[in-house]
């Protein structure tokens, strides 16, 4: 698996650009930094175009009987859904459950979750468990890694299966650089080897990935069963 800076020699390389190997850093027009953009920018755009790749789940969250607010795995963004005790519950605005009668009791009441909100990065339960409740599981949507720093960051690094897919972002990135000079047709090139690889991912992905809503990324698929050559061919 190779780190950013590894990616950033490799584009340099595709688009003419001078690299120092002592030092590690790109020396042309765009420094490590706008290289680490540019390839966060192409980690971003793979992520979009591959349904459900950032799905997975989370039971790390602790019930305490008595509390009913929660904070969210920090690798967790956008929430999907809920389960507690290995039950699915809906979702509802705070406000809204303030608002309607009906269910306001719930907000201060004690027993088995039948609803959650989320505001900020707090998990809040309705009614706020007791002692029934074990466990409680969190579907959502993993944080993409920022790529920062060139020796330590690695290109979907919470992702097992996209690290065999870096070659997209160094194609990507390096379409983008070209660009720049007015290079249409090494652009193009660039750009059509990278969506090419692309589809044979979201192919991939969609043929290995399992239907439940719940299931997590390692279950969708073992990297270590899938053959490169098979998969990747040309692109590696």
């Amino acid at each position: 698996m190779l780190n950013a800076q590894e990616l950033i020699s490799q584009v340099c390389d595709m688009s003419n650009e001078p690299f120092d190997k002592t030092t590690k850093q790109s020396t042309g027009r765009w420094d490590n930094d706008q290289m680490l953009l540019k390839l966060s920018q192409a980690q971003s755009e793979v992520s979009l175009k591959v349904a459900d790749l950032l799905r997975a789940e989370d039971s790390s969250i602790a019930p305490v009987p008595g509390q009913g607010a929660y904070t969210l795995p920090a690798d967790i963004g956008k929430v999907y859904q809920v389960w507690i005790n290995g039950q699915p519950i809906d979702s509802k605005g705070a406000d809204s459950l303030a608002k309607d009668y009906a269910y306001s009791t719930q907000l201060s009441n004690t027993g088995m979750p039948v609803w959650y909100s989320v505001q900020n990065n707090t998990l809040n339960l309705y009614p706020i468990p007791d002692a029934s409740v074990t466990t409680i599981k969190v579907v959502g949507e993993l944080l993409l890694t920022s790529l920062t720093d060139s020796s330590t960051s690695y290109p979907f690094d919470n992702i097992p299966y996209l690290t065999k897919a870096q070659k997209i972002l160094t194609l990507f990135a390096a379409a983008d650089c070209v660009l720049i000079d007015g290079d249409t047709t090494q652009y193009s090139s660039y750009r059509s080897q990278g969506e090419e690889l692309l589809g044979v991912l979201e192919a991939d992905w969609e043929k290995y990935r399992t239907p439940e809503t719940h299931s997590i990324i390692k279950e969708k698929v073992n990297e270590d069963s899938l053959n490169r050559d098979t998969y990747f061919g040309d692109f590696m």
